[in-house]
């Protein structure tokens, strides 16, 4: 399952006065500073293996940080069981595990 924020750990403090976004190989950083001098950061990280880590620095100080698969899936289909792909177009458990 998914965590739920904490109380007002996504709430902005005031409204938005800027946004910046910079990437730098794999990495995308995110700042959004507040009118009221605060600010968030987002740091968006796309791992070897596919997965996304997120970090995050609250308002308030608090960080989290998520770790999602991969977003381009990893679900294959259409493959060749018996080599035979015109007659079933099925695909075998050894396919879909396969590297």
């Amino acid at each position: 399952g998914s965590d739920d924020p904490k109380l007002g750990s996504f709430f902005p403090t005031s409204a938005i006065a800027n946004v910046s976004v910079s990437t730098m190989g794999n990495v995308t950083t995110t700042v959004t500073n507040y009118v009221d001098g605060t600010r968030t950061t987002a740091i968006r990280t796309t791992n070897a293996d596919g997965t996304v880590t997120t970090s995050t620095v609250n308002p308030n100080g608090t960080i989290s940080v998520v770790t999602t698969a991969n977003p381009a899936g990893t679900i294959r289909s259409g493959g060749d069981e018996k080599r035979l792909q015109a007659q079933t177009g099925r695909i075998s458990w050894h396919e879909l595990l396969a590297p």
